[in-house]
């Protein structure tokens, strides 16, 4: 084993990190779908045509969560939801 020239311990990850924002797997898809439409010049960059590029993006394990996150984002958006109690789905 070689040791390191910097005597320094070096950060924990969580130390690393931080310091940007964390952003879910679905937002992070989604803003993949988004570019590469807009890269590809697609005249169809519509909501739809990136949200179904960003789930076609999303492994299966990851789809219950982006699809929890999708059903909290429309009762939010519609006025279903009274002031946060919690977590989304979580009842008082």
């Amino acid at each position: 084993m070689v040791a390191s020239p910097n005597p320094e311990p070096t950060p924990d990850f969580d130390e690393i990190v931080g310091g940007f924002p964390r952003i879910s797997v679905w937002q992070a898809a989604w803003e993949q779908a988004a570019a590469e439409l807009k890269n590809l010049h697609a005249a169809d960059s519509t909501p739809e045509a990136v949200g179904r590029r960003a789930w076609m993006l999303l492994l299966d394990h990851e789809k219950p969560a982006a699809l929890d996150s999708l059903f909290y984002a429309w009762a939010s958006s519609m006025g279903y939801l009274q002031a946060p109690a919690g977590k989304a789905g979580e009842q008082a």
